[in-house]
């Protein structure tokens, strides 16, 4: 419902936008053939939205799913911009009730005001067509180099690859891009490879676009991975609860076909001749709404975390609730936020959309002995689109202090 009554207070300012366009530059003369085009125009998209939204909903299908999200992105593309246009408004009503006695004319006003609004809704528009164009389609390697006092020496230069939030379904399609993904880890010639969950939007029908996708990367000590908030069928409606776990093994199938060990709050040891380090994995942990399945202490019971420990949490909130300070796991890697798909890069900071949302948004944190490194995700959801948030792949080196 909250939905429906945002689209409709959008259309009406749409409505107006359009209208006071027309007005400057007269494409349409006739009044009620221009008021019947912009009726139009938003009845269409009303169709779209609702349409997206009952496949997005009901459908299991990958190329179904695919559609409504291409529906919502065109959405999205039109009416996110207004959110800026009305921000506008309202600071240029304000400049003007400060400058109307230095600028007398309304008419020159409005004429500017205009002007402002079409550069920005213009520029706009194509900040998020290039994201979805180009942006999440240019992917960068993040060489992130750490050092360790308790580091065993046999494990100096241990070159792990992290990748995230692969989100197969919003790529169904594009085999190349996958390729990409595939030759650019091997090149990184990793030890080991960690996937820190997500891999897909809703269902494990997605995964039948690359069956092979993990089987083709190569890492000498093994491959990883944990489930994120999409891993677990959460987010379609299934008739029973024996569909929604049937729906569990069929991914958790995936991954063994593709040679990938999946910890699900347990740990393991990986051996460099007599010297040992502990991997730990946790099933997904969010703050609310997102359920808390992660439990460190299951995970750490059968090695405990007397030695050094690298854990994988999808969700980089678990570290800052049940591992920091709490435990003595040195190195914590995560997924999960996608830094929003939205930011800049300054110097060597990072500025994130999410860091709106939590201070763990991104990159690297550091607490003393305790590290934690935020992958900012490979793939999109939602907005199918990049900006400023490159698809990150992810070289941690491993150093003894």
């Amino acid at each position: 419902m909250l939905y429906f009554i945002i689209f409709l207070l959008l259309s009406v300012y749409f409505y107006r936008q359009l209208y006071a366009l027309n007005k400057g530059i007269r494409l349409v003369r006739n009044k009620k053939k221009l008021h019947f085009l912009i009726i139009g125009i938003i009845l269409v998209l009303f169709t779209i939205s609702v349409y997206a939204l009952i496949l997005f909903s009901k459908s299991f299908n990958p190329i179904k799913l695919r559609l409504s999200y291409i529906f919502i992105n065109t959405l999205l593309c039109i009416y996110l911009p207004l959110f800026f246009l009305i921000a506008f408004d309202i600071v240029f009503l304000i400049a003007t009730l400060i400058l109307r006695y230095l600028i007398r004319s309304h008419v020159l006003l409005q004429s500017i005001r205009l002007k402002l609004k079409l550069s920005l809704y213009v520029l706009l528009l194509f900040l998020l067509l290039y994201g979805i164009v180009i942006g999440k389609n240019i992917q960068k390697v993040e060489n992130v180099k750490l050092s360790f006092e308790n580091l065993p020496s046999n494990f100096e230069g241990l070159r792990i690859v992290q990748i995230s939030d692969i989100h197969i379904g919003s790529l169904y399609g594009n085999r190349m891009k996958l390729r990409r993904l595939v030759e650019t880890v091997n090149s990184l010639k990793p030890d080991i490879l960690l996937f820190t969950g997500d891999i897909v939007n809703k269902t494990s029908n997605e995964l039948d676009i690359y069956p092979d996708l993990f089987k083709k990367m190569n890492a000498a000590y093994g491959k990883y991975a944990v489930l994120g908030n999409h891993d677990y069928g959460d987010y379609a409606k299934w008739d029973s609860f024996y569909k929604k776990q049937a729906e569990t093994v069929k991914l958790l199938n995936y991954y063994e076909a593709n040679d990938v060990v999946v910890l699900k709050n347990q740990g393991v040891i990986i051996k460099n001749g007599k010297q040992e380090i502990q991997l730990v994995g946790t099933e997904n942990w969010g703050l609310s709404p997102f359920p808390q399945y992660g439990n460190i202490d299951r995970a750490l019971d059968r090695y405990g975390d007397s030695g050094f420990d690298i854990l994988m949490a999808h969700d980089p909130n678990f570290w800052g609730s049940e591992i920091l300070k709490k435990t003595k796991v040195e190195l914590t890697l995560s997924g999960h936020t996608h830094g929003f798909q939205i930011g800049c890069i300054i110097g060597d900071k990072k500025y994130t959309l999410a860091k709106l949302k939590s201070k763990y948004d991104s990159g690297l944190i550091i607490s003393d002995n305790q590290v934690l490194y935020i992958n900012t995700g490979w793939g999109v959801i939602g907005y199918l689109g990049r900006i400023g948030i490159r698809p990150e792949i992810t070289l941690i080196e491993l150093y003894k202090k």
